[in-house]
C-alpha cells in the first residue's frame, strides 16, 4: 500500500507517459489489424488457390491476421487498465489534498506522515505542528479531540485503501492480460479494470467454493486462504453473488454453523491462529453477504428469500445432538456488512414475529452447554446481531420503527421482550449486548446515521426519521422507570442530535404547537439522568446549543434568549433531581466523583467550531465544577439551593451573555450582572417545577 506521503505527493509522469503511448500503439494496431483483415486476409481467401501448399499458406495467413487482432484487444485492455488506474489515483491524491486543506475547519491538522492531531487556534508553525513537542501539547488540549482526529483518520484510511485496491485490480488484471503463453497473443476480453475485477472475482469465487465444498476450509491453511479470498473481495459483487448463489441459501447457513461450531478439531480447542482466522472470516463472509444482497442480480431473490424461510430450521452438522437455527447463523454474520434494506426489513419482519411467537420465550434461543463455538463472540439471541446489521443501514431502519398497529417493533423491543442475560449476551458490567445494539439500531432510524461511522455526516431529518423519534419517545416514556438501563445513553445520544428541537420543548412545556411532546421528554430526561454517564451525554449536547443560542443574541434583553436558556437549563436537570428520587440509595450517583464532559462533546455531537471553542472550554469548566460540587456536597441540595447564586453553570451562561450584551441603560456593572443572572436562575427554577409536575402526572415520581 502507497502511503500517505507516497501518494500525496505522487508524481504521474511516467503512468501519463505509459497511458499516452499504449493509446498510440492501441490506434496502430487497429490500423494493423484493420489491413490484414481487410487486405491479407481477404485476398487469401479470394484467391484461386489449390493444393497442399495453399492449405499450409493460407493457415498461416489466417493465423497472423488473427494474431494481430489478439494484439490490437490487448493494446486496448492494457491502455484502458492503465488509464483506470491513473484516473483512480488521481482522484484518491487530489482527496488527500482536499482534506489537508480543510482540516484546519475541522480543528485538525494533517502531519506529513498522515497522522493526524488536534489543533487548537494559535500561532503555531508547520514545524512546531509537525513535531513530537507540539504533537505531545495539543494532543492534551480540549477540542474536537475524539471525533474529529478519529473521522479524519478514517477518510485518510479509506482514500489510501481505495489507492491500493485499484493498484491491485491493476496489476492482477495485466498479469492475466499476458497469460502464460509469452510467444502468442491471446484475445483479452471486454477492457477496463472493472471487467478485470470481475473476471478476477467470478474466478476466485469458484475457488472459494471448491474450498467449503470440499471442507479443506477446516483445515488452517484452507481457512486462511478462504479468508484472504473473502477479505480481498468482499466488496467485489461478482465474487459475492457467485459465491452465495455459488453455496445457496442453505449451503451458505450450513457452511458458517460448521465453521462457527468447534466439531473438527479432534474434541481439542482450536488454536489461537485458528479462531482468530474464523472471527475474521465472519467479519469478512458477513460484509461479502452483504454486498451481494445490494447486487442488481435477478439471481440474489431466490437466495434472501430462501434465507429467511430457513430461519427456524436447524443447520448445526449432523453430527450435533443440539439445534443452531439459521436466524441465529444469518444473524451472526449480520454483525459485519451493509445489507439491501428491503432484505434487511423482511428478515427483521420473519425474526421478530417468530421471536414474539416462541412458546419458551427467548430461552428458545439459548444454545446447549455442550455446544462450544470457536472464538467468544458467537451471540446466540438473533437479535443482536440483526439489531446490529439494521443500525448499519440507517434508511432501513427508519423503516423498520416506523409505528405500524400491527407490526409495532419498538413497543415490542422496548418495552415487552425479555433479553437472555447469560454469558456470551452481556457484557463485563453485565450490560445486555442485544440492547445495546438496539440503542444503536434506534438511533440510526431516527436519525438516518450509522452511530458506529465516525466518517457519518449530520444531515437534516426527515419527516420520516422524526416519526421514529416520536415514537421512540412515546413508547420509552411509556415504559416509565423500567426502561432498560442500556438503552439510557443511546437515548441520550439521540436527544443530542435533536438538541434543538429539545431546546425549543423544554424552554416552554406548556406551549403548544411543541417539536416534541414535553411529558414524554420530561419522563425519558429523568431515565437518561439514571444514569450519570448519559446524564452527561445530554448535559453537553445541550451546552453547544445554548452557546451557540448566546451567540446569535445581541438584543440585550434577557428576558428572552437568556431566559429560554434558563428555563431549558431547568427543565432537563429536573431529570437528575427524579432520578435520584427514583433510585434513592441504589442511585448510580452514589459515589461518583468526577466528570469529563470534554470528551463527551468532543466524541459524539456536531462540533461547534474553533470560534466558539474559547467559550465552550469556559462553559464546560464551570459545567464540570458545578456538577463535582454538587456530587462531593451529598447530592442532598434542595432544588432552590441547586438554582442560587452559587450555581457556577447558570452563572457562566448568564456571563458570556453578558459580554455580548452590555448594559443597555448603563445602570452599573453589577446591578446589570444581578439582573442577568437573576433572569437565568429564575427561568431555571421556574421550568424545573413545571417539569416536576409532568413527572407527577405521568406517576414516575410522587409528590412530596
Amino acid at each position: 500500500m502507497a502511503t500517505y506521503e507516497q501518494l500525496y505527493g505522487m508524481a504521474f509522469g511516467n503512468l501519463d507517459a505509459a497511458v499516452t503511448d499504449w493509446q498510440r500503439t492501441t490506434e496502430d494496431l487497429d490500423t494493423l489489424a484493420e489491413e490484414a483483415r481487410d487486405g491479407l486476409r481477404a485476398r487469401t481467401a479470394a484467391a484461386d488457390w489449390a493444393g497442399l501448399n495453399a492449405d499450409v499458406s493460407r493457415q498461416f495467413v489466417y493465423t497472423t491476421v488473427t494474431q494481430f487482432a489478439y494484439a490490437h484487444s490487448q493494446a486496448r485492455a492494457i491502455h484502458a487498465i492503465l488509464r483506470d488506474l491513473r484516473d483512480e489515483q488521481l482522484t484518491c491524491r487530489r482527496q488527500l489534498h482536499e482534506l489537508e486543506a480543510g482540516a484546519a475547519a475541522e480543528g485538525v491538522y494533517i502531519q506529513a506522515n498522515g497522522t493526524v492531531i488536534p489543533r487548537q487556534d494559535g500561532p503555531y508553525s508547520t514545524e512546531y505542528l509537525e513535531g513530537t513537542g507540539g504533537r505531545q501539547a495539543l494532543l492534551g488540549a480540549d477540542g474536537p479531540t475524539a471525533a474529529a482526529v478519529e473521522e479524519m483518520t478514517a477518510r485518510i484510511a479509506e482514500i489510501l485503501g481505495r489507492s491500493e485496491d485499484a493498484d491491485t485490480t491493476a496489476a492482477r488484471a495485466l498479469r492475466e492480460i499476458v497469460g502464460e503463453d509469452r510467444d502468442t497473443f491471446q484475445p483479452a476480453g471486454p477492457a477496463g479494470m472493472e471487467n478485470a475485477e470481475q473476471r478476477q472475482g467470478e474466478a476466485d469465487a469458484r475457488e472459494a467454493l471448491r474450498l467449503i465444498e470440499s471442507g479443506d476450509y477446516e483445515t488452517p491453511e484452507g481457512a486462511a486462504r478462504l479468508n484472504d479470498l473473502l477479505e480481498t473481495h468482499h466488496d467485489n459483487e461478482h465474487f459475492a453473488v457467485d459465491l452465495a448463489t455459488g453455496l445457496g441459501a442453505e449451503g451458505t447457513l450450513s457452511f458458517w454453523a460448521d465453521a462457527r461450531i468447534n466439531d473438527h478439531t479432534g474434541g481439542t480447542p482450536p488454536s489461537d491462529a485458528y479462531t482468530r482466522t474464523i472471527q475474521e472470516m465472519q467479519e469478512n463472509l458477513g460484509i461479502t453477504l452483504g454486498t451481494a444482497t445490494r447486487a442488481d442480480d435477478p439471481r440474489m431473490a431466490e437466495w434472501e428469500e430462501r434465507v429467511v424461510a430457513l430461519g427456524l430450521h436447524d443447520m448445526a452438522p449432523a453430527d450435533q445432538a443440539h439445534p443452531l437455527y439459521g436466524f441465529q447463523v444469518m444473524s451472526d454474520l449480520m454483525q459485519h456488512g451493509d445489507y439491501d434494506d428491503g432484505f434487511l426489513t423482511t428478515y427483521g419482519d420473519a425474526l421478530l414475529e417468530t421471536d414474539r411467537n416462541l412458546a419458551d420465550g427467548t430461552d428458545f434461543w439459548v444454545p446447549d452447554a455442550r455446544t462450544h463455538f470457536v472464538g467468544d463472540d458467537f451471540r446466540s439471541d438473533p437479535v443482536t446481531g440483526f439489531l446490529t446489521g439494521l443500525s448499519a443501514s440507517p434508511d432501513a431502519a427508519t423503516a423498520f420503527f416506523t409505528a405500524e398497529e400491527e407490526n409495532d417493533h419498538a413497543t415490542y423491543l422496548i418495552r415487552e421482550r425479555h433479553y437472555p442475560d447469560m454469558a456470551g449476551e452481556v457484557t463485563d458490567d453485565r450490560d445486555r449486548i442485544a440492547l445495546g445494539a438496539l440503542g444503536d439500531a434506534l438511533y440510526a432510524g431516527a436519525t438516518g446515521m450509522d452511530p458506529n461511522d465516525p466518517t457519518a455526516e449530520r444531515g437534516d431529518h426527515t419527516p420520516e426519521q422524526e416519526a421514529v423519534l416520536h415514537h421512540v419517545l412515546e413508547v420509552e416514556s411509556g415504559a416509565k422507570n423500567d426502561l432498560p438501563p442500556e438503552l439510557r445513553e443511546p437515548t441520550a445520544r439521540l436527544l443530542g442530535d435533536y438538541r434543538t428541537e429539545v431546546f425549543e420543548t423544554a424552554r416552554n412545556p406548556a406551549g403548544s404547537g411543541l417539536p416534541l411532546d414535553a411529558e414524554h421528554l420530561a419522563v425519558v430526561t429523568a431515565q437518561i439522568s439514571r444514569t450519570p454517564e448519559a446524564y452527561e451525554t445530554l448535559q453537553g449536547a445541550m451546552a453547544v446549543e445554548f452557546m451557540e443560542r448566546i451567540h446569535a443574541d445581541t438584543s440585550g434583553d434577557p428576558s428572552r434568549v437568556l431566559d429560554d436558556i434558563g428555563w431549558a437549563a431547568g427543565f432537563l436537570d429536573q431529570g437528575r433531581f427524579a432520578a435520584l428520587e427514583i433510585d434513592k440509595a441504589n442511585s448510580s450517583w452514589a459515589g461518583q466523583q468526577a466528570y469529563d464532559i470534554g470528551g463527551y462533546l468532543i466524541g459524539e455531537i456536531p462540533w461547534v467550531g474553533s470560534t466558539l471553542q474559547t467559550s465552550m472550554d469556559q462553559l464546560l469548566g464551570a459545567w464540570t465544577q458545578h456538577q463535582e460540587q454538587a456530587v462531593s456536597g451529598g447530592l442532598d441540595q434542595s432544588r432552590t439551593e441547586y438554582y442560587n447564586q452559587d450555581n457556577t453553570y447558570l452563572n457562566e451562561l448568564a456571563n458570556q451573555w453578558a459580554r455580548l450584551n452590555p448594559d443597555p441603560q448603563e445602570s452599573g456593572a453589577t446591578e446589570w450582572q444581578t439582573q442577568i443572572q437573576q433572569a437565568i436562575r429564575t427561568g431555571a427554577l421556574s421550568a424545573d417545577t413545571e417539569a416536576r409536575e409532568l413527572l407527577i402526572a405521568a406517576g414516575v415520581i410522587q409528590r412530596e
